[in-house]
């Protein structure tokens, strides 16, 4: 056959090559194909090549004339499977078989007789290979200086990972500083250690800071009191200018501090910090006032939402912009504001990444919220979004955190009002007019991946994640769609799973070829007791299914489907849906859309793969 003819093509066998194969399913075409390989030293090379080349770092640089980018430049290449080198070249250099270890501690390069040998001699020229290994011995060192100073280092896993980068042969040594600077608060002595100097803190038992810090070097014991006296002097450096910026701020008040927020720019055409700070107190006004009926609640979320990014104009977050918010706490105490008020400037930065959690406070979380969607409003609505790799900035992360939020609290108002709210203060505060229903469907593309991507990160199969996601109540809370997909995931390990979906399937199967009605089936045009049987049983699983929603029991709400199974089989078993009656035709397809919309409200069970 023709199909044959081309199915040989494709495969590059001559047509009398194929053969047959019987199946379950019956027979199929069979073609052979052997598809030799290649020796490992003749492929690693390019595979290797293609790894570096998509290695990615936050600052990539082009070394003299060379075309590609990478972090630094490279000097040579050790490339071998067991004995041999196996050839490849990167940035203009080729590999071979000769390596190098610490710059200082050892000298010269080093001839490596096979892949077995490396490790061990990299140890002997000062260098700890394994990452895991290094970072083990790092931390023992720290903690074992820590302890001899009476005092523990506080865990800290980036700060650890960052030193365990940077060194390859670990040497921990203890540092001071003046006991006067432990009158700054904490957080800042602890960011001065950390980013400028990637200085480890001490603690007592308490968790106060002692006036002591550790520090990495990469290297060994030689002339560690001349490093140790440069740290020292390097830090109180830092905490000198720390000290000057802390006691300037505190001549100002947050609210002092806004009136600045003019100077700088949220977005080229979005306007200034200090219009978004108005468009925030509108927000979080109506946020508060939506989802509570509490006078003080919304007099708090209007307060926060003014001060939330005053603390972006002091001079200690101008200095280190990590302390943003953090900053913003510390001020608004010093200035006597209601502390629910001053925890959620700090927490309405939360989440900062994937890892991170959410604000612990209601107050903290519905600014967050706030200020996550007035961005993305205002970006979206720009026509700027996420493409591929690049998001330069970072709106997937915003609605990362968005999502996060509003997975764990179902108080906060719906999606769309506050898109649609947010719109309206652009419109109010800047004079722009956006795009309404483009930039909702935008977003709800941009949600969607995320919500997929938050289900999938706990394990939900893809089909039942498009499943739970294409269903559901249009009005639905972001926590109530995730909670489906997480039970769905529970309930597909059940006995009666299967047979729902078949029977959801068939009735959604009959469906997509017939012309909706959007009517209620009348029970006189009613033929067969199958069909009175299946009415009955949908009006009594609506029953069910409304209370499970209420309650977010998604697996009441699936033993309530359960129910319809049997009468589904039944009615397709006594009845021709497509009569050839048109009343009574319309009437069991407005029957089966009954039906369907009821299993439509835990899962589009079409998507399920079986």
């Amino acid at each position: 056959t023709g199909a044959a003819i081309g199915f040989a093509r494709k495969q590059g066998v001559d047509v009398e090559a194929l053969s047959t194969i019987s199946t379950p399913q019956g027979d199929y075409v069979l073609a052979r194909v052997q598809d030799i390989g290649k020796p490992a030293v003749e492929v690693l090379g390019g595979i290797f090549t293609d790894a570096l080349k998509s290695l990615y770092f936050p600052k990539m640089m082009r070394w003299g004339d060379k075309a590609v980018r990478f972090v630094r430049p490279v000097r040579w290449i050790c490339a071998l499977l067991g004995d041999d080198v196996f050839p490849m070249e990167f940035v203009g250099v080729s590999s071979g078989r000769k390596s190098r270890g610490h710059r200082f501690l050892s000298s010269g390069e080093f001839e490596v007789k096979n892949a077995d040998d490396l490790l061990d001699r990299l140890k002997s020229v000062f260098v700890l290979p394994h990452f895991l290994e290094r970072r083990e011995e790092i931390w023992k060192q720290a903690e074992a200086l820590a302890a001899k100073a009476g005092g523990s280092v506080p865990l800290d896993d980036d700060l650890l990972d960052e030193n365990n980068w940077l060194v390859e042969w670990p040497t921990a040594l203890t540092g001071k500083f003046d006991e006067k600077y432990l009158e700054l608060p904490r957080p800042v002595l602890v960011t001065a250690m950390k980013k400028h100097q990637r200085f480890f803190p001490v603690e007592d038992a308490a968790g106060m800071l002692l006036p002591i810090f550790i520090s990495i070097r990469n290297g060994g014991q030689d002339n560690l009191d001349i490093v140790r006296e440069g740290n020292e002097r390097v830090l109180t450096a830092r905490f000198a200018d720390a000290a000057f910026f802390y006691a300037q701020d505190k001549e100002s008040s947050l609210d002092e501090m806004a009136v600045n927020l003019e100077r700088l720019v949220f977005q080229e055409q979005l306007g200034t910090m200090a219009q978004k700070r108005l468009r925030l107190i509108r927000l979080a006004t109506w946020m508060a006032e939506t989802s509570s009926s509490d006078p003080e609640f919304v007099a708090l979320a209007e307060r926060a939402a003014a001060l939330c990014k005053a603390d972006l104009v002091s001079h200690m977050v101008v200095e280190l912009p990590s302390l943003q918010g953090v900053m913003g706490r510390e001020y608004a105490i010093a200035s006597g504001e209601d502390p629910r008020v001053a925890e959620a400037i700090a927490e309405h930065y939360l989440p900062r990444s994937s890892a991170d959690s959410a604000p612990e406070t209601e107050l903290g979380r519905l600014i967050a919220l706030t200020d996550r969607i007035d961005t993305l409003t205002g970006y979206v609505g720009l026509g700027i979004l996420p493409s591929g790799s690049s998001d330069p900035f970072g709106l997937r992360r915003a609605t990362q955190g968005a999502v996060q939020i509003l997975s764990e609290d179902d108080g906060l108002p719906f999606l769309n009002r506050m898109v649609l709210n947010a719109i309206e203060g652009y419109h109010e505060i800047n004079g722009i007019d956006i795009d309404t229903q483009k930039t909702l469907v935008d977003l709800r593309n941009l949600f969607q991946q995320r919500l997929e991507s938050w289900l999938q990160d706990r394990g939900v199969r893809y089909d039942l994640v498009n499943s739970a996601l294409e269903a559901g109540s249009a009005i639905e809370t972001i926590k109530a769609a995730l909670s489906r997909g997480l039970a769905l995931a529970e309930l597909s390990a059940k006995d009666e799973f299967i047979p729902v979906v078949q029977a959801a399937a068939r009735v959604a199967n009959i469906l997509r070829s017939a012309e909706g009605t959007g009517a209620e089936p009348s029970v006189a045009l009613f033929i067969e007791e199958s069909e009175h049987t299946l009415n009955k049983t949908a009006d009594a699983v609506r029953v069910l299914v409304n209370a499970s929603i209420t309650q977010q029991d998604y697996f009441s709400l699936f033993d309530a489907l359960v129910k319809l199974q049997s009468p589904i089989n039944g009615f397709f078993d006594d009845v021709m849906v497509m009569a050839d009656d048109a009343a009574i035709k319309k009437n069991r397809i407005a029957l089966l859309e009954k039906v369907n919309s009821i299993f439509q409200e835990l899962a589009d069970f079409t998507r399920v793969v079986i």
